[in-house]
């Protein structure tokens, strides 16, 4: 049985298995030619006043711009304020309405048209070849962010991981300014028109269709994950929630030029909305590495797509010091923020 999709827009309440009401448009497009009828009408009225002949002999008869004018004022008078004020209003009044029909007409198609789109991406989540996986789910963030990682085959040197992670750092926050609250499918969003644009360039045709089938993919969850609830909290009591752990997992004892690192990780957290639904929480938050009050590294760690739905780990990186007795970890929230459980 197929499976039937409404949307209620203010231009109708459209379903997927009836076509669009064709009647209300035409009725509209009617609409807007009996105004502009009623508009034409109102300025031939004028053009009628206009061609009495003591006009007409006034206005052949001035030979300067200032017997002009007073040929005008003559024109007015001999017409009437009145008169003209009612087919001035009549005119503008009447051609408002029937462009407000058009707009309204060609709007509501627009809608539709939108609306069967949406549908088609809808249609692919019945697909279960459709559905997310753990692999999309990384895909998806690490196109969007477009970073290299460091691995943990990288040699210890301060200025390669520390650049790193710094860079790391800035494309989190650069993501997070595009896509906001609501990340895991507005980054799918995201993913899909850079996967859309690269389609576009790449001269292989299995590599086009590749590309585009998953840009349709990511874009069908981006419309399935719109649906999904989100609620702003307090940033530092979602923070004590996570219960994040962070402590310092390797000291170098090799002295400056040197990097040391620490480990970060958060366990699995199921919270609850208002309406008694599975919640997780989503978003991100920054460990730092003070020295005394200096700090000397910084980790953005940006929760996984499904938020705190499963643990999760990060290791970063801060240069070695000549007194690493001195140093701690504090953690503190950017952005966190309740979401439907995935």
């Amino acid at each position: 049985m197929q499976k039937i999709y409404t949307k209620k827009t203010p231009f109708g309440h459209f379903r997927s298995d009836r076509p669009l009401s064709h009647g209300v448009s035409i009725f509209l497009i009617i609409q807007s030619i009996l105004y502009f009828t009623f508009a034409f009408l109102a300025f031939c009225g004028i053009l009628y006043k206009i061609t009495d002949p003591e006009i007409i002999f006034k206005l052949e008869n001035c030979h300067s711009l200032e017997g002009f004018g007073y040929a005008l004022l003559d024109t007015v008078t001999l017409i009437g304020e009145n008169t003209l004020v009612y087919y001035g209003v009549a005119i503008g009044l009447f051609t408002s309405l029937a462009v407000i029909s058009v707009v309204i007409a060609v709007l509501r198609i627009a809608a539709f048209e939108k609306y069967l789109m949406e549908v088609k991406y809808f249609a692919l989540l019945e697909d279960p070849a459709n559905d997310l996986t753990e692999q999309d789910r990384a895909f998806a963030l690490s196109f969007a962010l477009g970073s290299p990682e460091a691995s943990e085959t990288d040699e210890p040197q301060t200025d390669r991981l520390i650049a790193l992670q710094e860079q790391s750092n800035r494309d989190i926050l650069n993501l997070f300014n595009i896509v906001g609250t609501g990340k895991r499918g507005e980054i799918f969003l995201h993913s899909s028109r850079l996967l859309r644009e690269n389609a576009k360039i790449v001269t292989d045709p299995d590599e086009q269709d590749k590309l585009s089938a998953l840009s349709e993919k990511y874009y069908a969850h981006h419309l399935k994950n719109r649906t999904m609830q989100i609620v702003q909290g307090d940033a530092m009591e979602l923070l004590s929630s996570l219960n994040v752990t962070a402590k310092f997992s390797h000291r170098s004892t090799e002295g400056d030029g040197h990097v040391s690192s620490f480990t970060v990780t958060v366990p699995e957290t199921i919270q609850q909305l208002t309406d008694g639904s599975d919640a997780v929480i989503d978003g991100l938050f920054r460990v730092s590495v003070k020295a005394e009050d200096e700090v000397i590294a910084k980790l953005v760690c940006l929760l996984p797509m499904n938020g705190s739905a499963e643990p999760c780990s990060y290791k970063g990186y801060y240069p070695t010091t000549a007194d690493d007795q001195r140093l701690a970890l504090f953690i503190e929230p950017i952005s966190l923020w309740l979401m439907e459980k995935p």
